[in-house]
């Protein structure tokens, strides 16, 4: 079974995965990245403010996928 590792970037927090995990195929290590990022945005969006996140999925140093999400919030004001 590979081993897939899924980097995180978000330019702050950067994590550079060592460990790995088994998954079965490249199919189940791209859901992996997307469970990730789905956890980290939402956490992100809460947040505020802009943020760039990529999640990057190697199967050891060879890249597999990528996805990536930009967040961004303007506030409009109605009195002015």
């Amino acid at each position: 079974m590979p081993r897939y590792f899924l980097d995180y970037h978000d330019g702050a927090n950067d994590f550079i995965d060592v460990r790995g995990r088994d998954l079965d195929s490249d199919a189940k290590a791209m859901l992996a990245a997307r469970s990730m990022m789905a956890r980290r945005a939402a956490v992100e969006i809460l947040r505020g403010g802009e943020a760039v996140l990529r999640v990057r999925v190697r199967r050891g140093s060879t890249p597999v996928f990528a996805v990536t999400i930009a967040t961004s919030e303007d506030i409009f004001r109605l009195d002015a």
